[in-house]
């Protein structure tokens, strides 16, 4: 809009002060009206954000409790320092004992003889003679492992060949006992009684290792015989190769750690996951009770205290409680619900959990629990249900998308259409300022003519 501050000075009538307040009184009329309608869009929005967000943890609450995995996760209890059980979800709730624990054991040999250095070419007897030139056989296993030596074989290349040729089955070091003491250990990979270790030399007669081999030099002894697990599982004596049995019972791994001392048990038992189900269900109810708060406050009309809310009058909004609370309360064709389970809601809409009903109907049945929330093949589960529901007003395109969609679009509408009203008041007052000009310039000519036939007038009075 043109300045118009000089405006006036000819009439002293049509001045910028009163264009101004006609263009406030205009825009009091044609703009506050959208202004208003702009600030209930845009607080609408904020809101809506709030409830999508409220509605997407409902829903994830919902979706677990609806799932079948949470009610297979198992729990293990009475795990001793002896024995660890782990149990895949699915597994067999049940009970069982372990006593007479043994663990497997893997083979270790090492040298009788001990030498004064790791380097040095190894001797028939600690610094005697030199040892012959043959082959050192390590068998374990079901195999045999040859490993060519010389006069000049020193513990330390012994070991390294022992490890490039049967490093997958056994592991050779060398351990140093004392000052300048010196002395080889083999030890099978894994345990088990098949992982015996024996020895020739290709240095013997009629089987027996000559003076000068290297198996005579080395004077291999056994310190831990390789060994079975056993145990007895319920009084039923079982043994495996290994300290970690899995082909015992399904989905149950018995990890070995611990020798048992005569008498000692180990009792276990696999539940299902009690606490984990009661945990989601808390949740369940604390998510409920932030969306059904918020929507109660977003829809509330209250004439008396001038409390109205953002949606009120927003028919979608208003069935979302309503839609879920049927579902919420509703009977099966058992005649069981949530109630029997100590889910309730007052009458301010307030859901609460009675935790001590809650556990002793999952003890009692844990698999009626388990079909009436997530169902089975036969039905749909409460929560398969509420889930369909929710899912029905989340995502692309679905309602609460939909609604977002229009509140935006009206947002667009309303800031366009005020754009343009703008637009329409600046050129009506520009228009008016122009022809409050040419006015003030008419008047002012008039005032001039005026002032001088006032003069023609008084003079002529006077004479």
């Amino acid at each position: 809009m043109a300045t118009i501050n000089s405006l006036g000075i000819g009439s002293n009538v049509l001045t910028a002060d009163v264009i101004e307040k006609l263009r406030t009184n205009d825009e009091s009329n044609l703009l506050t009206p959208i202004d208003k309608k702009l600030e209930s869009t845009n607080l609408k929005l904020t809101s809506f954000k709030l409830l999508d967000s409220l509605m997407d943890t409902f829903q994830s609450s919902v979706s677990k409790l609806s799932m079948d995995s949470l009610f297979l996760a198992r729990s293990v209890g009475g795990t001793t320092d002896a024995v660890a059980v782990t149990a895949e979800a699915g597994s067999d709730v049940q009970s069982f004992s372990l006593t007479n624990i043994s663990m497997a054991q893997a083979e270790v040999e090492h040298s009788a003889n001990i030498f004064s250095s790791k380097t040095t070419a190894i001797t028939t007897t600690p610094g005697s003679g030199a040892i012959g030139s043959g082959t050192f056989t390590l068998a374990v296993d079901g195999q045999s492992f040859n490993i060519d030596y010389t006069s000049t074989t020193s513990l330390s290349a012994l070991a390294t060949s022992i490890n490039d040729t049967a490093g997958d089955k056994v592991t050779a070091s060398i351990l140093k006992v004392g000052s300048d003491k010196y002395e080889l250990v083999i030890k099978s990979n894994t345990v088990g009684a098949n992982q015996a270790i024996s020895f020739s030399d290709s240095l013997s007669t009629g089987g027996v290792p000559n003076s000068n081999s290297l198996m005579s030099a080395l004077g291999m002894t056994n310190i831990q015989a390789a060994r079975d697990a056993t145990f007895k599982y319920n009084g039923i004596s079982i043994t495996r190769s290994t300290n970690e049995i899995t082909d015992l019972l399904n989905g149950v791994t018995i990890s070995l750690k611990k020798n048992q001392e005569v008498g000692d048990s180990a009792n276990i038992a696999i539940t299902q996951n009690k606490t984990e189900i009661s945990t989601e269900m808390s949740l369940f109810v604390q998510n409920y009770n932030s969306l059904a708060t918020n929507l109660s406050d977003m829809t509330a009309y209250d004439k008396e205290a001038g409390k109205v809310g953002v949606f009120n009058g927003e028919n979608f909004i208003k069935s979302i409680t309503r839609e879920i609370n049927d579902i919420i309360t509703s009977v099966n064709q058992n005649g069981v619900s949530l109630m029997d389970y100590g889910i309730s809601i007052d009458k301010e809409g307030v859901m609460s959990l009675n935790s001590s009903t809650f556990e002793t109907k999952m003890s009692e049945d844990p698999l009626s629990l388990e079909t009436f929330f997530s169902g089975d093949s036969q039905k749909e589960g409460i929560f398969d249900a509420l889930y369909t529901k929710t899912k029905s007003y989340t995502g692309y395109q679905k309602q609460l998308d939909n609604f977002s969609n229009n509140l935006n679009s009206t947002l667009k509408k309303f800031t366009e259409d005020r754009a343009k009203m703008v637009e329409r008041l600046d050129a009506r007052y520009e228009i008016m300022s122009k022809r409050f000009i040419a006015y003030d310039a008419m008047i002012s000519k008039l005032n001039t003519q005026f002032t001088t036939l006032q003069q023609q007038i008084d003079m002529a009075t006077s004479n």
